[in-house]
């Protein structure tokens, strides 16, 4: 694991470095371009810029050489936002709903880039697990524990599903059972790591032709500065 570690701490150094140089171009040309199409492309690439410089942080985070930057965190905003820009990764033949009516006000001591990296990977790994379409839902609603609320994530799928046997090593680094160019293993690991370190948990419930829904935990915290509202579906779904 340490020398897992220490290559992932490298790839993410120097890939780090790239994303510097492409975000420095893009603000460049974005101060020349005059508005309209142009202008919206770069706009996208710098967002996708930052987006890879979040997954860098959770590669650091993941040889354990960069500590999350926790902060209160509108949970709702992070989760409803990620699913927006990954919305255009999604193919039509699968139709994504995100219902957070329930858990407007619910705030949790995080990084926002390792959530928005959770969010991603699990989504990623939806849309690939229905390449004939299906339908991709991600909740976030308000649970209970005997210390109190919680907030959780279902992220549920109708693809493929799994085995008991993948999914008792789905969170092994470097497991996977997509093809080597589609895939590194890596990122169900990083999604374990993240929720470890910030005091959750995660359970998944899948069976082959059956899908897959992967529940996240996370103790709750008082809230924090205003942050942007972001759009949300108003119905309620049930993930079993």
């Amino acid at each position: 694991m340490e020398a897992i570690g220490t290559l992932a701490s490298g790839i993410a150094h120097d890939f780090n470095n790239v994303l510097t140089a492409i975000m420095g171009y893009t603000e460049v040309a974005q101060a020349q371009a005059p508005s309209g199409t142009i202008a919206n492309a770069l706009r996208g690439i710098g967002k996708a810029a930052e987006q890879a410089a979040d997954i860098t942080r959770s590669l650091l985070t993941f040889s354990r050489r960069s500590p999350a930057a926790k902060q209160p965190l509108h949970l709702v905003g992070i989760v409803a936002d990620t699913v927006a820009m990954l919305r255009r990764m999604v193919p039509t033949s699968v139709t994504m709903t995100i219902n957070t009516a329930s858990a407007q006000d619910l705030w949790v001591l995080a990084d926002s880039s390792h959530i928005r990296q959770v969010v991603m990977n699990l989504t990623i790994n939806a849309r690939d697990a229905m390449p004939n379409g299906g339908a991709l839902t991600v909740t976030v609603s308000r649970g209970h524990h005997d210390s109190g609320d919680t907030a959780v994530v279902t992220v549920a799928d109708s693809g493929v599903g799994m085995s008991a046997e993948v999914v008792e090593r789905l969170f092994e680094p470097f497991f996977t059972t997509k093809a080597r160019s589609q895939g590194t293993g890596l990122g169900m690991a990083i999604v374990h790591g993240v929720i470890q370190d910030h005091g959750g948990t995660i359970q998944v419930a899948s069976e082959p032709g059956q899908g897959t829904c992967i529940t996240i935990t996370l103790p709750t915290c008082a809230p924090g500065p205003p942050s942007p509202a972001s759009a949300d579906d108003p119905h309620d779904s049930a993930c079993a």
